[in-house]
């Protein structure tokens, strides 16, 4: 049995996010920014592909009823179908769902977040883009994840500190290995 098994029946591509490594990272979310987090959690996940992670979240710290997820990607029809069987396996809570670009969607969400986990576009520009615009539905003392932040092949590193060097007065480090996190500062 795995330390944190998802819903019987999910379908997700072969090989895409090994479940092992996947693991490790919530094992590191589970150390870390779990017991930072308020009972209550409003989360926005940008990037969301085939729902591994919204069902993760979904199923192993947005529990609390009034607990919410809002998912951001403009998923092509395909990859839609997969997402949505993979969240009906998940009951009786569903995320909401915006099938739209992130730099589309975020300027037009209301609200603060407690936790925003960023997977969405893997370009320098597409990351440092993301993190500017999800910044101001970040609430004070909320965490922010960057997925993918040590991958060699992907250009994620160097916008992701970039924002972080911007940002240095208004944040504390939280955690770094594959993801990064930080947490607001109250302000």
């Amino acid at each position: 049995m795995s330390l944190y098994p998802l819903p019987d029946g999910m379908e997700f591509s072969p090989g895409w996010s090994e479940y092992a490594n996947f693991i490790s990272n919530a094992l590191k979310l589970d150390e870390t920014v779990l017991k930072l987090l308020p009972n209550v959690v409003r989360a926005l996940e940008i990037g969301s592909f085939e729902g591994r992670s919204a069902a993760w979240m979904l199923t192993h710290f947005l529990t609390h009823p009034e607990s919410t997820l809002t998912c951001v990607d403009p998923l092509p029809t395909a990859i839609y179908e997969r997402f949505m069987r993979n969240m009906e396996r998940i009951s009786p809570r569903k995320p909401e769902l915006i099938r739209q670009k992130s730099k589309d969607a975020l300027p037009k969400l209301k609200g603060k977040y407690d936790f925003i986990y960023i997977d969405g576009d893997h370009s320098a520009l597409g990351v440092l883009t993301d993190a500017v615009l999800a910044w101001p539905l970040l609430a004070p003392h909320g965490v922010m994840v960057f997925d993918d932040y040590a991958c060699d092949r992907l250009d994620i590193r160097r916008p992701v500190d970039a924002f972080v060097g911007l940002m240095y007065k208004h944040i504390e480090p939280v955690f770094s290995c594959y993801q990064l996190a930080i947490r607001r500062r109250g302000e």
